[in-house]
């Protein structure tokens, strides 16, 4: 059980980095994403992230824990530092990507916006890996739940691909090194996503304090990159996709 639960973290997690990679192949052919398009896959992401970070992580992570101490230690605190990792990243890839526009031209920002989708990855592929190594505990239901979280990251991991490469083309990079380094760029999720299953297989008595941490990461990821950039290409197929993500998510996560 626990060697292929690890096969279907390979699987899953290397699907989410084809698809960056598919998402970083327009800029050979299309050179352009339609707004629309971005804006449903941006908002479908982000409705079964939120979907499964509560019912696939922070529930289980309650249910984990046998008093108020453990609650406030693990499930609490890990949520407001998987929220506050993403809070200070930001921060920090926000300084130096406005350094670098401000000082050191087009190719050094794109650069930075290639670390940043890099940076953000990581949590990502920290997320999938714990929810596989979590459904070991048994419930079927917990590895429908991680299945769906990747195929939700993978959705949303298309535009962030060509978020890359085309930043990089229009900087003067050719269109073959632009749809390398937005492939690269997505290789830390299934990195980090056999992290974070062997993570949640060795560390299983921390196991509600890793599923609130990724749980935090995830929402806090959605609310302010995912939400804000879908609605500013067009909120219309942003709620539509946020709205369908989220209910085929809570209906997964419910029925079966």
């Amino acid at each position: 059980m626990e060697q292929s639960t690890f096969l279907l973290t390979l699987l899953f997690t290397g699907i989410a980095f084809l698809v960056t990679s598919l998402g970083a192949f327009t800029v050979i052919f299309f050179g352009k994403i339609g707004p629309r398009l971005m804006a449903a896959l941006l908002g479908f992401g982000g409705g079964v992230m939120i979907a499964s970070s509560v019912w696939s992580m922070l529930l289980p992570a309650i249910e984990g824990t046998r008093d108020l101490t453990e609650y406030l230690l693990f499930v609490a605190l890990g949520f407001c530092l998987g929220g506050g990792i993403i809070m200070l990243g930001d921060w920090f890839l926000q300084r130096q990507t406005e350094r670098g526009k401000n000082r050191l031209g087009s190719i050094r920002s794109a650069s930075l916006v290639t670390f940043a989708v890099t940076i953000h990855n990581i949590p990502e592929g920290l997320c999938m890996g714990v929810a596989f190594g979590a459904s070991l505990s048994g419930d079927p239901a917990s590895l429908t739940g991680a299945m769906a979280l990747a195929v939700s990251v993978a959705l949303q991991n298309f535009p962030e691909g060509a978020a890359v490469s085309l930043p990089l083309y229009s900087a003067g990079l050719s269109k073959k090194k632009a749809f390398l380094l937005g492939s690269l760029s997505g290789l830390a999720e299934p990195l980090f996503g056999i992290v974070g299953f062997f993570l949640a297989l060795s560390m299983h008595g921390l196991l509600p304090f890793l599923l609130s941490l990724s749980a935090g990461a995830m929402i806090i990821t959605t609310v302010r990159e995912l939400i804000p950039e879908a609605g500013e290409l067009d909120k219309n197929f942003a709620t539509l996709g946020l709205t369908v993500g989220f209910l085929l998510m809570m209906s997964l996560d419910s029925l079966l």
